[in-house]
């Protein structure tokens, strides 16, 4: 009889990558301290209110997340923010437009208290505006427990899981929103943030089986399908996986898992970025809209060292500067193509910046 072999429903870089962030979180909060967090069954929670339409409710939520998730709920102050969207000057997220959304997640006044943005637009939106509170509120836990010195939203969403989230972040994490425009109507896929179904599906099922607990049932459909997967998968390859508890102190630096991947509004990969104490390190890509790679850049300490590449959306060569090892141009171009500007710089310091 032939036996048929598991797929991993992730590909190889995101199974390391997930490892490797639960390996970090355990040797940051314990191996005792993931296992005793009692995760958020969706079909159980019962809240005093069903909607955030007026700062009662919305101050009865973040109570709600602050004791669940053990953070002092008087640490906490918010604004109502109107404008819920981010608008980048180049098709990708650069060093500096990082740090400003970085900002609007919160903020440590000098009272100590963090003061955290609620945006209007989410609050239309019940699961939207309860999980952009999870996030923004373990994000505050984090970094005033001195876990996170700077915001990274893949680690935050690894973080939701381990936190107990896990089940009601990854029923959300792509959902239909419905649409019109003048003359057509339909439907499209709405992402939460950095960490898609199948990543959730292998997620779930490595810290299930270190738990000791089955949450299929309450799994939505296309998550459950990636959890079953993942669950043959760890059964059938023992000694290929990282796992929680089975080690000493397995050692992760942070540039191996502070990786953002950063997405177009149509659900296509817009960048690819590492870390180093909070700032760009390493290899970078850029890609367009239509999923074809657009730059690959080697960072350091947050400035451009070396430009690989830069392809056009048919994957022509386009002119990307001389840029090595800190020293030459950079050329930055638009989501239209065209010539944005050309930066110049000596000894890794940006001298000019000129504008096409």
């Amino acid at each position: 009889m032939l036996f048929k072999t598991n797929k991993l429903p992730v590909d190889t870089f995101n199974k390391d990558l997930i490892e490797k962030s639960l390996l970090w979180f355990q040797n940051k909060l314990g191996a005792d301290f993931i296992n005793s967090r009692e995760y958020l069954i969706p079909k159980h929670l019962n809240f005093k209110y069903n909607n955030f339409d007026n700062d009662v409710a919305i101050r009865y939520f973040i109570d709600y997340i602050c004791n669940y998730i053990q953070l002092d709920p008087s640490l906490i102050e918010y604004k109502i923010m109107i404008n819920d969207l981010i608008i980048f000057s180049e098709g990708f997220v650069t060093e500096e437009d990082r740090r400003n959304s970085s900002s609007l997640i919160c903020s440590q006044k000098e009272n100590g208290k963090y003061e955290m943005a609620v945006y209007s637009e989410s609050l239309k939106d019940f699961d939207l505006a309860f999980l952009k509170l999870c996030y923004g509120l373990i994000y505050i836990k984090l970094v005033s427990e001195e876990i996170f010195t700077f915001v990274n939203g893949f680690m935050i969403n690894i973080a939701m899981v381990v936190f107990g989230f896990g089940i009601v972040v990854s029923n959300a994490a792509v959902r239909s929103k419905q649409w019109q425009g003048i003359a057509f109507y339909g439907w499209k896929l709405q992402r939460f943030g950095f960490i898609n179904q199948r990543m959730y599906g292998y997620l779930l099922a490595l810290l299930a089986e270190f738990k000791k607990e089955d949450w299929k049932e309450y799994l939505c459909a296309d998550v459950l399908n990636y959890f079953k997967q993942s669950e043959d998968f760890i059964r059938q390859n023992d000694n290929d996986i990282f796992r929680l508890g089975n080690h000493g102190k397995v050692e992760v630096n942070d540039e191996e898992v502070f990786i953002n991947k950063f997405f177009y509004e149509n659900g296509m990969i817009s960048s690819i970025a590492r870390y180093k104490d909070g700032k760009y390190h390493g290899m970078m890509l850029f890609y367009h809209q239509n999923g074809k790679l657009w730059s690959e850049r080697i960072y350091r300490n947050g400035i451009p060292y070396t430009v690989v590449s830069n392809y056009n959306s048919y994957s022509n060569p386009v002119e990307k500067g001389t840029l090595k090892k800190g020293n030459g141009s950079l050329y930055i171009y638009n989501v239209n193509g065209s010539l944005l500007r050309i930066e110049e710089y000596q000894n890794q310091q940006k001298i000019k910046d000129v504008t096409d």
